[in-house]
């Protein structure tokens, strides 16, 4: 891993609590406001330079964090099932590509 750990979950956490249904909003103030926090997180993972190691803890918390709140298994969640815009959207912000996920158990 390249980044602080602290930091990293930190950034996680972020993109996890992020309002990832704005984006199916038929309010332009709250897309466009939703467009502009999705960049800024991107910013943010981009300014990080991440490592696959990097992407991979992001990974990891992103899962945690997720069957901590009761939503699921989230390793279990694929393009077929109802919260892939969610776990698409994470790894989009986090620039978490399918390459990355060679890397992982859970995908």
């Amino acid at each position: 891993m390249k980044n602080d750990i602290n930091q990293l979950g930190k950034l996680a956490v972020e993109i996890f609590k992020f309002d990832h249904t704005y984006y199916f909003s038929d309010d332009y103030r709250v897309w466009k406001s939703g467009e502009n926090e999705k960049q800024e997180l991107a910013d943010k993972a981009i300014a990080m330079d991440l490592s696959i190691g990097d992407k991979l803890y992001m990974i990891t918390v992103f899962q945690n964090l997720w069957n901590d709140s009761g939503y699921g298994d989230f390793a279990s969640i694929d393009e077929n099932h109802i919260h892939w815009p969610y776990k698409s959207s994470m790894y989009g912000i986090a620039g978490i590509t399918n390459r990355d996920l060679l890397f992982s158990p859970i995908q």
